[in-house]
């Protein structure tokens, strides 16, 4: 699957779906059931943009989020991706002005993230981060700085929607006065601007990193400090601290947003938990009484740890991954590669019982960013196992693929681009349509001495004309 997890997973057809972070850049989906993992896409062209740390938003069939960098400026870049077609685009290439994004929220055409850096006015020494919003009917896009004597600077995590129809709420990490620490503040969506008196603020070092609104309306952030024992707490707005976190009791440091099952809420902790080499926890949390957390899982090295992202509910049992953690034994060859890459789990409540799903092993990446739950019949069957494109000699470039379950499939158009973003098509080749397929092409390329990258990818074609697109292979035109 891939390393470093940092993200969501997100569920089609009973399969979940996360980007991972580290050695291989990827998007990935696993079926818990048949217990095997596809590759959809991997992040490995650097103008495309690369290491992607955000969750994944699903919205009318195309996923949306941002990579932290590469694009024009090498800061990251917007990007879509159709899940039927499998379709990848750059949608917008950050810059100074609003970059390192959090999780996208979505409110009629437009979409929104908090970007905790952003150089406010032009400045170089002053970096206190923007509300970032790009349209996409026309990807234009734009932002609203942040600054420490307003709203509070360096905005994270995600920006909620409250019961004004033209509001999100801001979750802010720094700040003057009252708001030393961070604030919750108002976003009007309508003048792309804050506005008002910020609804709770945090003393200093309190590290807030993500906001959740439960099914009940209130809104809670998580830090990783604060709360009667300095040890992290969930704040609710208007209110403050409901729940406090302890080290040796019920792990430290809440982590990402609040899952709600069967009336009760749960949350993972990053760090620490009761016993020997425990690094992090899951627990239970009564919305009617939210003094005390109740611990439900220590974490092991085994088990994974340091749980990231949201946790995920479907069929009564809560899902998630875990950012390193996991698998310890060496493969035949010693290869420690395959060592400490992440885990993604299931937990259910009525029986406590916590299930290892799978290891992460760094083929295809590691460090998984978070878990999020895709529409039924999103991606089509058709898999892309292998696809490499090599300088076999100095004019030509050798391409082979090899797939997997076609069916019903017309054939493949080659295409090549010296820019990584616009595509012609080189070459056609028709489907053999068996269980497992080998293809082959060579390119000729004595026109494009002066370009000094080629990139290809494939376009399979259904009978019915569906599509669905491979990743982007760049070859150096030396």
């Amino acid at each position: 699957l891939g390393e470093g997890i940092n993200g969501e997973f997100l569920i089609d057809d009973n399969k979940f779906i996360t980007v991972t972070t580290q050695y291989v850049n990827s998007m990935i989906s696993y079926d818990p059931v048949a217990k095997n993992k596809t590759t959809i896409f991997k992040f490995n062209t650097f103008p495309l943009g690369a290491n992607p740390q955000r969750s994944l938003l699903y919205d009318n069939g195309t996923f949306y989020s941002s990579t932290s960098v590469g694009g024009t400026n090498n800061l990251g870049v917007v990007f879509s991706f159709d899940a039927i077609t499998n379709e990848y685009k750059v949608l917008y290439n950050l810059t100074t002005s609003a970059y390192s994004l959090g999780d996208f929220t979505k409110m009629g055409n437009m979409l929104y993230a908090p970007a905790n850096s952003g150089y406010y006015g032009g400045s170089s020494t002053q970096n206190y981060g923007a509300v970032f919003y790009i349209d996409l009917t026309n990807n234009a896009a734009s932002f609203t700085p942040t600054t420490p004597g307003g709203a509070g600077a360096g905005p994270v995590g995600v920006m909620v929607p409250t019961n004004n129809p033209n509001e999100l709420l801001v979750l802010t990490t720094s700040g003057t006065g009252s708001y030393v620490g961070g604030s919750m503040t108002r976003f009007n969506t309508i003048t792309n601007s804050f506005y008002g008196i910020p609804t709770s603020y945090f003393g200093s070092n309190t590290f807030p990193s993500y906001l959740t609104k439960t099914s009940d309306g209130r809104i809670f952030a998580t830090t990783e400090y604060n709360g009667t024992y300095n040890q992290g707490c969930l704040h609710l707005q208007s209110v403050g601290t409901k729940t406090s976190f302890k080290s040796n009791t019920t792990g430290r440091g809440p982590n990402g947003a609040i899952a709600e099952l069967n009336g009760k809420y749960y949350i993972a902790t990053r760090y620490d938990g009761p016993g020997s080499g425990t690094e992090g926890t899951i627990v239970e949390i009564d919305p009617a009484n939210m003094t005390l957390p109740t611990l439900k899982i220590s974490l092991k090295q085994n088990d994974g740890r340091r749980p990231t992202g949201n946790l995920m509910v479907t069929n009564n049992k809560i899902y998630g991954v875990m950012a390193s953690g996991g698998k310890t034994e060496t493969n035949s060859t010693g290869d420690l590669s395959y060592v400490n890459r992440g885990t993604f789990f299931s937990y259910d409540p009525s029986v406590n019982l916590y299930t290892k799903l799978y290891d992460f092993t760094g083929i295809a990446g590691e460090s998984p960013a978070s878990l999020i739950l895709a529409p039924t019949g999103s991606l089509l069957p058709l898999q892309f196992i292998n696809f490499n494109a090599n300088k076999c000699n100095t004019n030509q470039v050798c391409l082979g693929w090899e797939t997997a379950n076609e069916n019903n499939v017309s054939h493949f158009e080659v295409l090549r681009s010296t820019d990584g973003i616009n595509f012609t098509q080189v070459s056609k080749v028709t489907a053999k349509n068996k269980a497992t397929n080998n293809y082959s092409f060579t390119d000729n390329i004595s026109t494009l001495t002066n370009s000094a990258n080629i990139f290809y990818k494939l376009k399979e074609i259904d009978q019915d004309n569906k599509f669905l697109l491979s990743e982007t292979k760049l070859v150096e035109n030396k």
